[in-house]
């Protein structure tokens, strides 16, 4: 053992762990290295998925005929356009609510007290509300050609 060594034999470093304060040394490689090529990993899965995702759209997008004359709550063309907007605008307000019933509920918006019992109760009916919205099901749902 040389004179600049501590009790692991790493140079006074260790502290008494094998592989330094940064805990038992891995086999094959540092710490640092595993990370970076962790993250890496990650990156590149969430890029792989966005283009699965984005594939598909574009071949349901590319599939999907629109029927212009269909309605919606009894409204059609233009009527059904101004429909879609109000409900999408009330869903987006839900979501919006819910969101911020969430940061309550976690407590992560400052100078608000502890969240009462409703705000939970809030908080899962806005999420339903807005996920169980009528133009969403119908603007969702779609027939692939040749089929009725």
């Amino acid at each position: 053992m040389a004179a600049d060594e501590g009790p692991s034999g790493s140079g006074g470093q260790g502290q008494g762990r094998p592989g330094g304060p940064e805990g038992p040394a891995e086999p094959g490689g540092s710490g640092a290295a595993r990370v970076g090529e962790s993250a890496a990993a990650r990156l590149g899965l969430a890029l792989l998925l966005a283009a699965a995702v984005t594939a598909v759209l574009v071949v349901a997008g590319r599939v999907h005929q629109p029927d212009y004359s269909a309605s919606l709550f009894g409204q059609s063309a233009l009527g059904a356009l101004a429909l879609k907007s109000w409900l999408t605008t009330v869903t987006l307000g839900l979501a919006g609510v819910q969101v911020l019933l969430a940061l309550w509920l976690y407590r992560k918006l400052p100078l608000v007290p502890a969240p009462a019992r409703w705000v939970a109760v809030a908080h899962r009916l806005t999420g339903s509300s807005s996920s169980a919205s009528p133009f969403r099901w119908r603007c969702t749902a779609w027939t692939p050609t040749g089929s009725s």
